[in-house]
């Protein structure tokens, strides 16, 4: 008789070839993830963090010894913000001021006053921002002891009225200063309340020159007081923190010129018509 033997197998060793194939698998899957993540992180730039804003601190004093309500602008190359100085108000009439937040930079300040008391100006008190001083904020730092002085501005007051009626808020009225070469520019247009009273304020301490225009042409243009151009115009002087009053005007009537502009072939045309006058001094003006 003959007797066949039989192999012995066990589970564990049934099990055992595909679970080492398993974690060979697994682990050469581990390793190419770790290769792939380190690949990435050299390949990408390393994030910077964020420069610390910078601020600028000082002090608005106001020399008239009034309510300070005052707007300063931080003006960069680029945009703009505003703010109202914060903190209290001490016995020397004075705001402390903070601008925070700050990009790193060079900066240029304006103080100006909402209600016109007080003359806008530039750090260092400047007239405008190309003779103003720089301004210059670090990175995480405080540019400490950058001061305003306010100075008390003036204002002229008066009351428009008109010949032939009109809406009085269609006047305009035009402020003239010396342009530095003997003449005049005007820099500063207002138009008055419904009852013709007008208040011009935020002017520096000096002479000026007013002009009246009825925008409707129902009353005739002049120049205060009743002159038809600028340069016979009467001089107006404004001193720093007072009101200069009673500088009135009354427009007369206006006359008006009518006509036809043809060429030969009577076609319509697009010309300008300009009517002048003499302005007193041996020329004429428009």
């Amino acid at each position: 008789m003959t007797i066949h033997r039989r192999s012995r197998v066990t589970l564990g060793h049934a099990w055992a070839r595909p679970k080492r194939q398993m974690l060979v698998r697994w682990l050469a899957l581990c390793l190419a993830l770790a290769v792939g993540a380190l690949a990435l992180a050299v390949s990408s730039p390393a994030v910077q963090a964020e420069p610390l804003p910078g601020d600028i601190a000082g002090t608005v004093t106001n020399t008239a010894l009034q309510g300070l309500a005052t707007s300063t602008s931080s003006l960069p190359t680029l945009g703009q913000r505003r703010l109202v100085p914060s903190g209290p108000r001490d016995h020397r009439q004075q705001r402390r001021l903070r601008l925070g937040s700050l990009a790193a930079g060079t900066y240029s300040l304006r103080f100006e006053n909402a209600s016109g008391s007080y003359l806008t100006q530039f750090y260092a008190i400047e007239p405008d921002i190309h003779s103003a001083t720089d301004v210059v904020v670090n990175a995480g730092d405080t540019t400490s002891h950058i001061d305003a002085t306010l100075i008390a501005a003036g204002s002229i007051s008066g009351t428009v009225s008109v010949a032939i009626p009109a809406d009085l808020t269609n006047i305009d009225i035009m402020v003239c200063q010396p342009d530095g070469s003997g003449g005049w520019v005007g820099f500063v247009d207002v138009s008055p309340a419904s009852d013709g009273t007008y208040n011009i304020t935020g002017l520096a301490s000096g002479s000026y020159r007013l002009g009246f225009q009825d925008l409707s042409g129902a009353n005739r243009p002049q120049f205060y007081p009743n002159a038809p151009g600028v340069d016979s115009a009467t001089d107006v002087t404004v001193t720093g923190g007072h009101t200069t009053l009673g500088i009135d005007a009354t427009l007369g009537a206006a006359g008006h010129i009518t006509g036809t502009v043809t060429d030969a072939g009577y076609v319509g045309l697009d010309i300008e018509v300009s009517a002048y006058q003499p302005d007193g001094q041996g020329g004429w003006s428009p």
